[in-house]
This record gives C-alpha cells, structure tokens and sequence, in this order.
C-alpha cells in the first residue's frame, strides 16, 4: 500500500476537498464578470483595465474594463468587470 501523505490524511479526516490546506489560489469565475480568488492575496498593481496580485509564490493577472475591486480582505480578493482573461505566471 503506497504511503498517504499527513496533509492528505488531514483533509481526509477532517472531510475537506483536497486543496483545502494547499497553498494554492482557488479561483472562482462567475460568468465573465467576477472572479474570486481566495486565499491571502498582496495586491501587485490595480488599473480599470489590469490587476495583478500575488499568491502563493503564483502571479495571477487580470485583464478587462471596468475593472474593480469588489472586496479585498485575508480570505481573498473580489474583482467585478468585464473579465477578457487570466493569466498565471512563476
């Protein structure tokens, strides 16, 4: 039998997804429109058109009009806009 790693018995245990203690971005994308990304975020740069902000060592832009930040807090970032892209750079 292959070992299982602690975090993986962790979320097991506990009946989290699998993600849920990984230090990676959960992106939720309502439409084109809005987009959550949870997680502590440092917001990098904010124009109408561009945002930027990091996580978990991943850079994660933004591109659109309109653009605004809906809510920002140590759960994550909401942005509000029409959304033409995400992109994702180490």
């Amino acid at each position: 039998m292959a070992k299982v790693g602690w975090l993986k018995k962790i979320t097991q245990a506990m009946e989290l997804p699998p993600d849920a203690l990984r230090p990676v971005p959960r992106i939720i994308l309502s439409g084109n429109e809005e987009v959550l990304i949870g997680g502590h975020t440092v917001l990098l740069a904010y124009t109408p058109e561009f945002l930027s902000v990091s996580r978990a060592g991943l850079r994660i832009c933004i591109q659109g009009s309109g653009l605004i930040i809906l809510a920002m807090d140590k759960l994550g970032i909401c942005v509000g806009g029409v959304i033409d892209s995400i992109s994702f750079e180490r």
